[in-house]
This record gives structure tokens, sequence and C-alpha cells, in this order.
């Protein structure tokens, strides 16, 4: 899942998003190279402004909270039993269970963007016994996602307003498209990541239905536009998380046990 992304914009000058735009150099915060989910950190989101086709800018708190929790030991309890750093799209109206989600009201009014250049997700590869058999244990390949020739994308997220925390959010997920699914591996899910056009409708588009809603939040990116490369297994505690380590032992995409050849596939 989608737990860290960063925003670590170089050569773009502005966000944009169609006829608006933002001067980068205006926040600082486009400039961290990991965002660490499970610390539940302050990122930035882009919400749309009440009464305008315009967004705002903004850093808010990396994890959905429902409205009734108000208190600190409230959100302590919460958080300990449930993880809403991610959303699920096909849960954004009704959980596994048939009942109706947690996200349903903020699918429908309180829809966001999240910027970013890059995320994180780790590829599981199954490992060779000493007599060559494959064991069910795995390691965990940590790669950097970003996309060929676009430096600033958009997540799908959606928004809650709280008392003790004000606006937290969540990245809707989707199910991965093939570069995604051989990467993350085990659980194939991958964040939303929208076109320029799509995220408008998501972020100001307010006549639409659940359909649609889940409709664009299904949407999966094109493999071939996305470029990927492995990092150190340490990156969450390296000062540059970004950096390229290459794992001479690691089969090409598509191959989930060692020492088994193929060709890459991309």
């Amino acid at each position: 899942m989608c737990y860290y992304h960063g925003t670590k914009v170089t050569r773009t000058e502005l966000v944009k998003l169609e006829s608006l735009e933002k001067l980068v150099a205006r926040y600082e915060f486009l400039d961290t190279s990991i965002f660490k989910g499970p610390e539940y950190p302050l990122s930035p989101i882009m919400k749309s402004i009440p009464g305008q086709q315009d967004f705002e800018l903004t850093l808010r708190e990396w994890g959905f909270l429902p409205p009734y929790i108000q208190t600190q030991d409230g959100i302590a309890e919460f958080r300990k039993n449930y993880i809403t750093l991610n959303a699920k799209v096909e849960n954004l109206f009704h959980n596994d269970d048939g009942k109706p989600s947690l996200y349903a009201d903020a699918a429908m009014k309180r829809r966001c963007l999240i910027p970013s250049t890059h995320f994180f997700d780790w590829r599981h590869v199954r490992q060779r016994g000493k007599k060559g058999q494959v064991l069910k244990a795995t390691t965990a390949y940590p790669y950097l996602i970003r996309l060929k020739e676009q430096e600033i994308y958009y997540f799908a997220g959606i928004w809650n307003p709280n008392a003790l925390r004000g606006d937290t959010y969540s990245i809707v997920t989707t199910e991965a498209n093939l570069v995604m699914g051989q990467i993350h591996n085990l659980k194939k899910r991958m964040p939303t990541i929208l076109t320029e056009d799509l995220a408008w409708e998501w972020l100001f588009n307010e006549r639409m239905t659940e359909r649609d809603v889940q409709s664009i939040g299904s949407y999966q990116i094109d493999s071939l536009k996305m470029d990927y490369y492995t990092v150190d297994k340490a990156f969450l505690r390296n000062v540059d998380p970004m950096k390229r380590v290459d794992y001479h032992e690691l089969p090409p995409l598509g191959e989930d046990v060692m020492g088994t050849p193929q060709l890459d596939l991309f």
C-alpha cells in the first residue's frame, strides 16, 4: 500500500491543474523526499476553495479520522485498530461487510488531490534453499516509483475535518496495473494516480454520482508512463531515501523466485 511518498520537486516551477497554477517556490514543503505515513505527518494536499474553481495547496494530517473521534485517547485507540492512510476505492461507500463506509460522506463531498513526485513500495521475492528448493520465506526489496515525463502528479484523496487534528486525509488506492502488480506483488494495489482531466473532475465536479466517484477512483495510470528503481532496504532511515541501489541477485520483474532467469518485461 502507499504508506510512503514524497514531493521532492527539482524541475517544475508551477503546480498546475489545467488553467490553474501555483508557484512551487512559495511552498517549502514541496521539497520533501519522504512523508512517512505511519508517523501521521503533515503533508501537502490540494483542496477546492468553496464557491470557486480554484484550489489551495496546504499541509494536512495524513491519516483519515472519522468525525465521531473527538478526544486524543479516542484518536490513539482508533489508530491502534484501524489504518486509514489509504482508502480502497472498492470500500469508499461500503465496507467488506456491505455496511456503509466511514469514507462515504467524504467521497461525495470532500475530495482532494495529493501532489507527489514519487512513492515507495515493496516487492517480495521468494528465497531458495541450499538444494535449490523454493522456500516460503521472502526477501523484500523497496522500489521508488515515479512518472517518466511528469515530475508532479496527483493521487486521488478524500479528507475529513477533526476538532483536534484539523483536516485529515486518505490516499485512494486501486488495483495494480501491470508494473505495480509485479512490484507490489503481494497485495497488488497502487495509489490512484489521475490524469489532469480526471484530477479536475475529482476536485471540482460537485455533480458526480457514486458510480462516477468509483469510476475515477479506480483509474489505473498506464504502466508505460511509469519509471522505477530499487532503493536501499534501510531507505526509511537514510539521509537520502531516494538514492538508487542495485541488487545483483534480484531477478527481473515478473519472476518472484530467486535465481530463476527471465527476460525483463520493461
